[in-house]
């Protein structure tokens, strides 16, 4: 039998979607009635998801590109197809993991060559437009497969390599901070809050949650430049103000 290495529901639990580490993906409704199976022509298959937005489906694995698919329902709720949408492409190794932000807007992934990529994956792929990568940061691989997470806003990536887990600005690609050693084994799984506040990491049977202290540092430096803008409202320059001063006051006392 199969592993089973991705499985994820749709936000308004219109379907679910399974995938082993093979070439199957199935797609399900809520009765558990299949709705549609894909093969994801991966080779062999490390990890598959299902959006924040619930209109894609990706997958990543042994080739070095990740393929997302777009799952269709009629205005009145039924089920249609799942189409091929578009690939994440720009790699020269396979994919070991990859995460979206809140809105699908990013899509992270990370690799086994020591690079990781940010794509915009707000384009009009209908009319063929295709995802552009927005940075290509790296890490240090091991032999263990690396997982990734992306705040909600699209600001911080955490990578998960092994024991530690490293954090690095979105925008620029610098490594931020790190959380080294964090259990004795492996780290299983990784994700942010809904706020992008904490990161929570598993392993060795516990969840261990971590103030995001560079999204703060990120946010700080977003809000300050911000704030440099010459026409701005002055209800504007008001919440700004009192960002800097939260975001500060917060990092002061982690310092």
């Amino acid at each position: 039998m199969d592993d089973i290495v991705g499985f994820g529901i749709a936000p308004d639990g219109k379907y679910l979607m399974t995938c082993s580490n093979k070439t199957d993906l199935t797609v399900w409704d809520a009765r558990g009635n299949v709705l549609e199976k894909i093969d994801t022509f991966l080779m062999s298959t490390y990890n598959a998801k299902v959006s924040p937005c619930g209109k894609f489906i990706g997958a990543c694995g042994f080739t070095s590109d990740v393929p997302l698919w777009e799952v269709k329902f009629s205005r009145s709720g039924e089920f249609q197809s799942v189409q091929k949408a578009f690939d994440l492409s720009g790699h020269k190794s396979g994919i070991y993991d990859f995460a979206f932000d809140q809105d699908s807007s990013k899509t992270v992934t990370v690799c086994k060559d020591g690079t990781w990529k940010i794509y915009s994956t707000n384009i009009e792929y209908q009319k063929g437009e295709m995802p552009r990568c927005l940075l290509t940061g790296t890490y240090e691989p091991t032999s263990a497969a690396a997982l990734v997470a992306i705040t909600p806003s699209g600001d911080v990536v955490a990578i998960a390599n092994g024991k530690s887990v490293y954090l690095y600005n979105a925008a620029t690609g610098t490594l931020e901070g790190s959380i080294e050693d964090v259990c004795s084994g492996q780290i299983s799984a990784l994700q942010f809050d809904s706020m992008g506040k904490y990161l929570l990491i598993c392993a060795d049977r516990y969840v261990r949650i971590f103030h995001n202290i560079p999204g703060y540092k990120v946010a700080l430096e977003c809000a300050e430049q911000k704030l440099k803008q010459p026409k701005m409202s002055a209800a504007m320059r008001e919440r700004l103000e009192m960002q800097i001063a939260e975001n500060e006051a917060f990092l002061k006392k982690y310092q």
